[in-house]
């Protein structure tokens, strides 16, 4: 009998341990990104994505040699959303190895990535979508920038400074430019409901083409309206915003200039050196620190990255992508499963390359990255509040 209990005890032991065995990590983790091809529009998106992801796997397989266990797979896709929700749903179906999701580049699609996301209970980062409601309605997603709501806080702020006028003790009033691409419409609609509470009036808002470059017609109309109005407000692409401060310094614009902070990139200042008028805007604040040169890993990673991505200039989003990816890695990195995972990131709080990283109820980042601008002889200067009242 004790001999038959000895056998019974050890063919126990052995399932035990292969089963123990089975249900461990295979340590085989796969990162899947989702990216919609937007090179009709002559987007960087899918490169800036690729190549900053790239960039930073082969920083962590640099600094870990387990890292070599992680890989990553890219779904680009180029017609409806729905396109690429259902060749990322065949792909996780058949791969069990993946433990994140990193995607899409408009709302649209990052709401159906967040419902795969739920589906196969894994952790969602996103860096474009500025729809909070898809982070609201969906816990497993998570938004690796700062916040639309940030961004508008700090246009309300510099929307009400005097800036380069005497101060008036009463509402300020702004023209406002913007095209039709969905993610820059939906900032300028974002501003303009939050405008009357902040006190400040919209006397003038003109919509251009996404691919407009001659803006002399809307400038000969805001020159008009110089005396009236405190300041221009631009809700537009990276290269229509060149061609517009360009034009507006051929035509004399006195009027302060603010451009939203989601398409301006901090290099771009360096080549508006003799811009005549004043320009504001708002910048990640590494970006202080890489003008100074302060940051040796910042100012190695632009370098890189610009070569990379074969654009003269460091898009804003590259940090972001770079560092939000590194995070995965290294949760990823430290054999947690993928609800694991998410609770890391639920409770995370570190100071990261773009800077305090820490996230809300709702997956989106807490701190505001950026800092206020004015943009001189091709240099930023930081403007704190208390400067402008």
């Amino acid at each position: 009998m004790r001999t038959r209990m000895t056998r019974l005890f050890i063919i126990f032991v052995m399932i035990t341990f292969i089963s123990g065995c089975n249900q461990a990590p295979t340590h085989q983790a796969e990162i899947l990104f989702i990216t919609k091809d937007q090179s009709d529009t002559r987007s960087l998106n899918p490169t800036r994505m690729e190549v900053a992801a790239t960039m930073a796997l082969e920083a962590c397989r640099s600094e870990n040699k387990e890292a070599k266990s992680i890989h990553h797979h890219f779904i680009r896709y180029t017609g409806d959303e729905t396109e690429g929700y259902h060749k990322a749903k065949a792909y996780l179906e058949s791969n069990q190895s993946v433990v994140a999701l990193v995607g899409d580049f408009n709302s649209d699609g990052t709401a159906y990535v967040a419902r795969l996301a739920e589906e196969f209970q894994l952790p969602h980062l996103s860096f474009f979508a500025t729809d909070i409601r898809i982070f609201e309605e969906h816990p497993q997603s998570y938004s690796y920038r700062s916040q639309m709501s940030h961004e508008t806080t700090d246009l309300m702020a510099m929307a009400s400074y005097a800036l380069n006028k005497p101060y008036k003790p009463y509402q300020p009033t702004v023209a406002v430019v913007y095209n039709d691409l969905s993610n820059i419409e939906a900032r300028w609609l974002e501003f303009e409901s939050l405008a009357p509470a902040h006190g400040i009036q919209v006397v003038e808002k003109r919509q251009v083409s996404r691919e407009e470059r001659d803006f002399r017609p809307v400038l000969a109309a805001y020159k008009e309206l110089e005396q009236n109005v405190d300041s221009i407000i631009l809700f537009l692409s990276s290269g229509q915003l060149e061609h517009f401060l360009q034009q507006a310094n051929m035509e004399k614009i006195a009027t302060p200039i603010i451009a939203s902070p989601v398409t301006f990139s901090p290099e771009t200042a360096k080549e508006l050196p003799r811009l005549h008028m004043p320009f504001y805007s708002t910048v990640q604040g590494i970006y202080m620190n890489l003008q100074q040169g302060k940051d040796e890993t910042l100012e190695g990673f632009a370098n890189a990255y610009r070569v990379h991505v074969g654009y003269h200039q460091m898009d804003g989003l590259g940090p972001w992508i770079y560092d939000g990816v590194r995070l995965i890695h290294e949760l990823t990195l430290q054999e947690l499963r993928p609800m694991e995972i998410k609770e890391a990131l639920d409770q995370y709080h570190e100071k990261r390359m773009i800077g305090q990283v820490s996230f809300d109820k709702y997956g989106l980042i807490k701190e505001s990255t950026y800092v206020k601008v004015l943009i001189e002889d091709g240099y930023l200067k930081e403007i704190k509040d208390e400067e402008n009242h």
